[in-house]
């Protein structure tokens, strides 16, 4: 199991939100669009799970992305929320296969549970 965060915050001048970061485990990027910068995020997070699944010896892959977002109001009780940013978390889990066809890894009577 591989897993790959990325973190999306806005950035706010005064008359509002300037523009949107993506910060990656390789680079920050900025976008105009929250759409693009979550798409962006989504798809960068996904790509390196992947990436470092193949890289730990997986031959098959599946992807679960998760988005947390977080938001926050200027006072109680008042106004609309504010969008302070979003956690996405993508975890790749291997589906290698052994020779005989069936799933390593796969739990039951005797399995060992490996750590580190």
């Amino acid at each position: 199991m591989e897993s790959v965060e990325v973190t999306l915050t806005p950035v706010y001048a005064p008359f509002g939100i300037d523009h949107f970061s993506v910060f990656t485990p390789l680079d920050k990027c900025d976008f105009e669009k929250l759409s693009e910068a979550a798409a962006y995020a989504t798809e960068i997070a996904e790509r390196l799970a992947v990436e470092k699944a193949h890289h730990a010896g997986a031959e098959e892959v599946e992807v679960q992305v998760t988005h947390a977002d977080q938001r926050g109001s200027i006072a109680r009780g008042e106004g609309n929320d504010v969008f302070l940013g979003s956690n996405i978390k993508a975890i790749a889990v291997s589906k290698r296969k052994s020779e005989n066809g069936k799933r390593k890894g796969a739990k039951g009577k005797g399995a060992r549970r490996q750590e580190g």
